[in-house]
C-alpha cells in the first residue's frame, strides 16, 4: 500500500466517526490529530481506525499488518498523534516486511 492510500484509509475512517457523532468531517491536507488532549476522538475510536487500517492492508495486501506494538505504545513521540504521523508508522511496518 501506498502512503496515499493508508492516508485514506484514516481518513474515511475517520470521517465515519465525526458523521456519526454529527461533528465536521475533515480532509487529509488537515492533518487531525488523532491521539492526545486536541483529540477530537477517544481511544475506542481510534483502536477502531487502527482495525480498520489492517483490514485494508489485509485486502490490498493480502498479509497482515501489526500496527500497535510495544515499541509504538511506548515512545516518547507517539506515532498516533496526527493522521499523517499514523500513516507514516503503517507505511513503515509494511515497508519492513
Amino acid at each position: 500500500m501506498e502512503l496515499n492510500e493508508i492516508t485514506a484509509v484514516i481518513i474515511r475512517a475517520l470521517n465515519e466517526i465525526l458523521v456519526e457523532r454529527g461533528l465536521d468531517t475533515v480532509k487529509e491536507s488537515d492533518d487531525p490529530q488523532l491521539f492526545g488532549s486536541g483529540s477530537v476522538i477517544d481511544s475506542l475510536d481510534l483502536v477502531s481506525i487502527v482495525v480498520q487500517i489492517e483490514e485494508a492492508v489485509r485486502e490490498s495486501e493480502g498479509r497482515t499488518a501489526e500496527i500497535v506494538d510495544e515499541n509504538s505504545v511506548i515512545s516518547n513521540d507517539s506515532p498516533f498523534r496526527t493522521v499523517s504521523t499514523l500513516s507514516n508508522l503503517v507505511k513503515e511496518k509494511l515497508d519492513a516486511k
